[in-house]
């Protein structure tokens, strides 16, 4: 259930390509195990709802304040984000494949948007990528 939660916690949502379907990129093991890991502290950390697992595994995200600090919370944990909720670009494109990396970096660059405290700031980036990345990200 957790890798299914992380599938659709990265599924970043545009079209790569002229017929509108998105490249699937897998994280390296070796940052999938850093990122489930860190996954499971912060749902402890945060108290998020469990069934955060399952919404987000329907595609969704959740404007609820616990999801948001679940988010940073992974997010610092694996090392992608600054104290301020503004995403670490070099860091958060060395996630991704090597051939993949020059497809999301315009993405990441573009989506640091400013939002009225730190969880805001980086949910606001999730957002943005969610509709704007060309790949859709599986952490298997």
């Amino acid at each position: 259930m957790l890798k299914v939660f992380i599938v659709t916690f990265f599924a970043f949502q545009l079209s790569a390509s002229s017929n509108g379907q998105r490249v699937a990129v897998s994280f390296p093991k070796d940052k999938t195990t850093i990122v489930v890991e860190a996954m499971k502290s912060c749902i402890a950390k945060t108290g998020a709802n469990p069934n955060v697992i399952e919404v987000i595994s329907s595609g969704k995200v959740s404007e609820d304040e616990k999801f948001k600090e679940f988010f940073y919370c992974t997010c610092n944990d694996i090392g992608v984000v600054n104290p301020d909720g503004h995403i670490k670009v070099k860091e958060c494109i060395e996630l991704f494949p090597k051939e993949t990396q020059p497809l999301v970096e315009p993405v990441i660059k573009n989506c640091d948007k400013e939002g009225v405290n730190k969880y805001d700031t980086l949910f606001k980036f999730l957002k943005c990528f969610q509709e704007t990345s060309p790949v859709r990200v599986a952490l298997a």
